[in-house]
C-alpha cells in the first residue's frame, strides 16, 4: 500500500505559516510598539514620545517649590496624579516637564 503524503505537506505548510505569523506579531509588538504603547497616556505637552519614564516614587523629593527626581526640580504646577501604580517623570534637556504622582497615598 502507498501511503498519502499530501496531508503532511499540507499540515508541515500550515505550521510554518503560523509560526511565520505569531514571530512577524512578536518582533512587531518589541520593537515598534515597546515604546509607543508605553507613552499613549502622557499627555503631548510633557512627552514627545521619549521624554516620560516611570521611576521610584520615593526617589521623587517634596521641596518648597514643588517635587525634585534625581537633580531636576518640577513646579507645583507640572504635578500631575499618575494613572496606574507608578510614579513618572517627564524630563527633556534637563528640564522637568511633568512629574506624575500617586495621590492619596
Amino acid at each position: 500500500m502507498r501511503k498519502d503524503n499530501g496531508c503532511l505537506i499540507v499540515r508541515a505548510i500550515v505550521v510554518l505559516v503560523v509560526s511565520c505569523i505569531i514571530g512577524f506579531l512578536f518582533a512587531a509588538a518589541l520593537f515598534a510598539g515597546g515604546r509607543a504603547f508605553g507613552h499613549d497616556w502622557y499627555p503631548v505637552e510633557c512627552c514627545s514620545g521619549e521624554d516620560c519614564r516611570p521611576v521610584a516614587c520615593a526617589d521623587i523629593i517634596e521641596t518648597e517649590t514643588g517635587l525634585r527626581y534625581d537633580g531636576v526640580d518640577f513646579a507645583k504646577q507640572v504635578e500631575r496624579p499618575s494613572r496606574d501604580s507608578r510614579c513618572h517623570v517627564c524630563i527633556r534637556n534637563g528640564i522637568g516637564l511633568c512629574v506624575f504622582t500617586l495621590q492619596g497615598s
